[in-house]
């Protein structure tokens, strides 16, 4: 499982952070990416923020909020999949995991923006150090819960 885990995560995350030239299509792609889930996170936060607008990879409201490369919580999805992936069951078994997976860090990532928005909107001291040492660590902590209740799911099977 391990050295399956290392080499997966190794590639997957090498390949999302690997700076692509800007005006290429992984570029592009990657750009296009972060635009989509801005509008996402745009129509949760819009429940409660009526004002607020998207604009690209910008939503504009009471405060500005960028979505940037590392914002949608990828590292943590990815390091999840590789996770699911190097388990010894059968692809049938990991592949719903991996769904739900990725589905719960959404929902959690979500739930880390909309809190991180409201920090910034509220004023309040101290977002630099939630959104550098606190979020992250509670990104990593959900996905390790994800992957317990999944492998104790899974049980024994392969």
């Amino acid at each position: 499982f391990l050295l399956r885990f290392v080499a997966l995560s190794a590639v997957l995350l090498t390949v999302h952070a690997y700076p692509y030239p800007a005006g290429g299509v992984l570029a592009g792609a990657q750009a296009s990416y972060l635009e989509a889930y801005a509008r996402l996170v745009g129509a949760v936060l819009g429940i409660v923020e009526p004002g607020l607008r998207v604009e690209g990879a910008a939503l504009r409201g009471r405060v500005v909020f960028e979505i940037v490369h590392g914002c949608d919580a990828m590292d943590a999805i990815l390091l999840l999949v590789s996770a699911f992936v190097a388990l010894p069951q059968r692809l049938r078994k990991k592949l719903p995991m991996v769904a739900l997976g990725i589905l719960g860090m959404t929902i959690a990532n979500l739930m880390r923006i909309a809190i991180l928005y409201g920090l910034r909107v509220s004023g309040v001291a101290g977002f630099e150090t939630v959104h550098g040492e606190v979020m992250p660590i509670a990104l990593v902590a959900t996905a390790v819960a994800l992957f317990a209740l999944a492998t104790r799911y899974m049980g024994g099977e392969r």
